[in-house]
């Protein structure tokens, strides 16, 4: 299984994040880990739109915004 290391990815910071197949997310805030069907996922928070989950292995970056 693929871990992102807790030192990477910090709770309530703001990331854009991209995955595997071109998607692409601004200013998702980071809430935590989570396991859905026994996968890892990467979950954030949006202020207007919805709220996304992401496959680790499908991350592809993670970089944090101002």
């Amino acid at each position: 299984m693929l871990r992102i290391n807790d030192n990477v990815v910090k709770k309530n910071c703001k990331y854009t994040v991209g995955t595997n197949d071109g998607f692409r997310v601004k200013n998702a805030t980071f809430v935590g880990k989570e396991l859905i069907n026994g996968k890892p996922f990467l979950m954030f928070k949006r202020k207007k739109e919805r709220d996304v989950a992401i496959n680790i292995s499908y991350c592809t970056f993670l970089c944090q915004s101002k």
